[in-house]
């Protein structure tokens, strides 16, 4: 083992995991069994040395591009709640942030498109501007689940809050009784 208590082959899962956070391909570029690597993905991220320098390297990496969780937060809550009525287009159809809009309003349009039409003359007879924000119904399903709104797993129970798998042997083979019985034969066939 090395000086941080990783093997060679298991710091190179910790630097694989780190470019797609995808444990099974981490595993396959780390020099794993490609044929385990289902299973020997997770467990590695199981193991407390590698998931501490997992979490030591994101850390470092978040210092090092300035890409926080606060940031990403305030950002995704910046697109979620901007407001179509914190732009005005004034009348050569450019777009402007009014007074009472946020200072960073800017940063929620996706983008802005500008026509100029003119008569037969070749004369400017008008400017039509479209204005796109970013696409608010993701931003705010994002935003919602952070902070739990829109859980990522949904819990399904039976009749009673009772599980829809039997749990325990027996309860199994009852059920693998009951849909295992062969149909009825029909009578004079």
């Amino acid at each position: 083992m090395s000086a941080k208590g990783l093997t060679p082959k298991q710091r190179r899962f910790v630097d694989e995991y780190l470019v797609d956070l995808n444990a099974t391909q981490a595993a396959i570029r780390a020099g794993y069994s490609r044929k385990n690597a289902d299973v020997a993905g997770p467990r590695l991220l199981g193991n407390v040395g590698i998931a501490d320098a997992v979490a030591k390297a994101k850390e470092a990496r978040a210092e090092r591009t300035e890409i926080t969780q606060d940031r990403v937060v305030k950002e995704l809550a910046r697109l979620a709640f901007s407001d179509i009525s914190h732009y005005t287009v004034d009348d050569l159809g450019r777009v402007k942030v009014n007074d009472d809009a946020p200072e960073d309003a800017m940063a929620a349009v996706a983008s802005v498109k500008r026509r100029v039409s003119y008569d037969e003359d070749g004369e400017e007879a008008g400017v039509t501007t479209e204005l796109k924000l970013w696409d608010k119904p993701s931003m705010l399903k994002l935003a919602g689940r952070h902070v739990g709104l829109f859980p990522d797993r949904v819990e399904v129970t039976g009749k009673d809050g009772k599980d829809l798998i039997p749990s325990d042997e027996d309860a199994l083979r009852e059920l693998l009784a009951v849909t295992a019985k062969p149909a009825a034969k029909p009578k004079g066939g």
